[in-house]
């Protein structure tokens, strides 16, 4: 039996944090052997690595490592790691290909004008052409062969309400995933023998080991809310012998959206964060190194300053610089600053969310957003302690209150004479559940909700951005940040800033 409440599946996992599908770890080391392929037979034929003392070696291994390192950032901008693709069409062959031809092609110049001994001008075109039929080759078997029913786990879902149907709807929406939901099973009689969202309820728990051979499962997830009775775990640990892996819906949901399903699960989900000796060092580590570059960011961007100063002042009165009170760490207040992108006095008929289309925005103002250099003064306040590189969005304090609210909080009546639809009071949670925990950590300049999730003002888009916080807050790390840094310059660089 295998029970692992952090998601360890044969298509899905998360890496220090980062949510990894073993679909994109395949073909990502698959485009690297096809890379290593490509040089090692140009280096061949080129005789670098044969014939001992070569001088061209350590040259010829330091430009490798600097030409796969573009090609996987072209390839990464140009969504060649995003949901599945199916290579046979020529449409996705060709995205990979043109990637592969302009950093090959701008290679090529490079060691032609800088005279690189290692790049000569027969190594590089014939290397590319080499890699480009061996990674077009590898993405169209890749389709041809893995993505196919026959690779997919046959999963059980043990929950037919709200909280199943939810994983069933993200299972669905992630075809790449790789999980195969063959049925639903629940301990409620009325719902045995139905159809939910297109999937039949098989059973109750005691028929668990019965479906799971039946039906030939590999993966089985509770999906229970948080305040419903779960079945019983004995029940669970018979069913799941045989090599059967257990596991919970919030993991399962976390490891396939990025985000964590707030309606779902308790505070106390969050205790193991406080706990966690690494995060906290690294949490330190990040407050001493931030400032730091922050400084130097500052004054390699001085003259971009002065331009974007220049370019305010000429197309509108005002100040050059926009300063507003935020939240921070704690609900700590601080000021954060920007560049001005409104018309002065934008907000004398009270604070009010941007729209699209927003009148009071500048023309100058629409670019800088668009580019988000809007936000670069805020390495001021990143330099001051107040944020961090990568965090939640800081917001405003009148815009927070009204999900901070306290409400009641109800779970179904458990008691034989409840009647039907009983309703039971068992305290007070926020108004958008867990939305206090984003303040656990300093704001960001960018973050996790930030490039996964278009800012807006709706209670529930302000929810799913909160998943995507409470995600990073419980996943923070290395790799994350690289990974969040990595998506915003790709964000960036296409002018998708909001």
């Amino acid at each position: 039996m295998a029970i692992d409440g952090g998601l360890v599946n044969r298509r899905v996992a998360t890496l220090s944090g980062l949510p990894v599908g073993r679909w994109k770890l395949l073909l990502f080391v698959g485009d690297v052997l096809s890379f290593a392929g490509s040089l090692l037979l140009c280096a061949w034929a080129e005789g670098v690595y044969f014939g001992s003392g070569s001088p061209g070696r350590w040259a010829f291994d330091a430009g490798a490592v600097v030409l796969g390192t573009a090609i996987g950032a072209v390839l990464y901008i140009v969504g060649a790691y995003e949901d599945r693709r199916d290579y046979p069409w020529g449409t996705n062959l060709l995205h990979i290909g043109t990637a592969v031809i302009v950093v090959e092609g701008g290679a090529f110049l490079l060691s032609h004008l800088l005279g690189l001994a290692p790049f000569t001008d027969q190594l590089l075109p014939l290397q590319g052409a080499i890699f480009l039929l061996l990674i077009c080759g590898w993405r169209y078997l890749f389709s041809a062969v893995m993505v196919t029913s026959e690779f997919f786990t046959r999963t059980l879902i043990v929950g037919a309400g709200s909280a199943g149907r939810l994983l069933l709807e993200v299972i669905r929406q992630h075809p790449s995933c790789g999980l195969l939901p063959v049925g639903l099973v629940d301990d409620d009689p009325a719902k045995v023998g139905t159809v939910m969202e297109g999937l039949p309820v098989l059973g109750t728990s005691a028929d668990l080991p019965a479906l799971i051979e039946k039906e030939q499962v590999s993966l089985v997830v509770v999906a229970f809310t948080c305040g419903q009775q779960p079945p019983p775990m004995n029940l669970l640990s018979l069913a799941c012998r045989h090599g059967v892996t257990l596991l919970d819906m919030p993991s399962v949901y976390e490891a396939l959206t990025g985000k964590v399903p707030n309606f779902h699960i308790s505070g106390c989900w969050f205790y193991h964060w406080h706990r966690s000796i690494q995060k906290q060092y690294y949490a330190r580590f990040k407050s001493i190194f931030e400032p730091i570059v922050a400084a130097f960011c500052l004054l390699a961007l001085l003259p971009l300053f002065i331009l974007i100063a220049l370019a305010i002042k000429l197309d509108s009165k005002g100040k050059v610089f926009y300063v507003q009170e935020r939240l921070g760490k704690n609900r700590l207040p601080f000021k954060i600053i920007k560049f001005r992108t409104m018309v002065e006095n934008a907000e004398e008929n009270g604070p009010q969310f941007s729209a699209a289309n927003d009148p009071r925005i500048t023309r100058v103002g629409r670019i800088l957003r668009k580019f988000r250099l809007d936000e670069l003064p805020q390495l001021l306040n990143i330099l001051k302690g107040d944020m961090s590189f990568i965090g939640p969005r800081p917001e405003r304090q009148i815009f927070c209150q009204e999900y901070l609210e306290l409400v009641p909080e109800y779970r179904p009546g458990r008691r034989l004479s409840d009647p039907p639809g009983t309703r039971v009071c068992i305290g007070l949670q926020e108004k958008i559940p867990l939305y206090g925990c984003r303040f656990l950590v300093k704001p960001g300049l960018t973050g996790w909700a930030q490039v996964m999730h278009k800012y807006t003002s709706s209670l529930e888009e302000t929810n799913e951005k909160l998943q995507y916080d409470l995600y990073y807050i419980k996943n923070i790390g290395l790799l994350l940040d690289i990974y969040i840094i990595f998506k915003t310059i790709k964000i960036v660089l296409s002018g998708k800033g909001t």
